[in-house]
């Protein structure tokens, strides 16, 4: 299980999304960027995006 913490990119923003994977973690990421913070799709935002995204131990 994979989780994306949006505050680690944009401080205030309390956003969370959860994945069974990590490719689905930064699909979430990037449309969450996208849609939420006027961030343009493509190869540099998914790297931005891979270091908010968390491998959760369980």
């Amino acid at each position: 299980m994979f989780e994306f913490v949006c505050e680690k990119l944009v401080p205030g923003c309390t956003a969370k999304e959860q994945a069974d994977t990590r490719d689905e973690a930064l699909d979430k990421a990037e449309r969450h960027m996208v849609d939420h913070h006027d961030r343009m799709s493509g190869s540099d935002l998914r790297a931005e995006v891979d270091i908010a995204v968390l491998r959760l131990s369980h």
